[in-house]
């Protein structure tokens, strides 16, 4: 399990659209060098929004899923 900080959800460059192979697109955030996405992505974009902490943010970037992934994990890698 990780303990993820509102603030790091709520931050706007932790959030990102993301494309399933589907072609189903939602919410999504990175952070831990995790994407949080799916089911839960949304449960927390709507927990931001209806809680107040949501942050201005540009919805428009989308991000495959499976880049999103290894951008992630490379991003975390590379910073510790």
């Amino acid at each position: 399990m990780v303990r993820v900080p509102v603030a790091e959800l709520a931050d706007p460059g932790n959030r990102f659209l993301v494309r399933h192979p589907s072609g189903w697109v939602g919410p999504a955030f990175e952070v831990a060098g995790m994407v949080v996405w799916g089911f839960t992505g949304g449960l927390v974009d709507a927990l931001l929004r209806m809680g107040g902490w949501e942050r201005p943010w540009r919805g428009g970037s989308t991000r495959d899923l499976d880049r999103a992934w290894s951008e992630a994990r490379r991003r975390w890698e590379s910073a510790r």
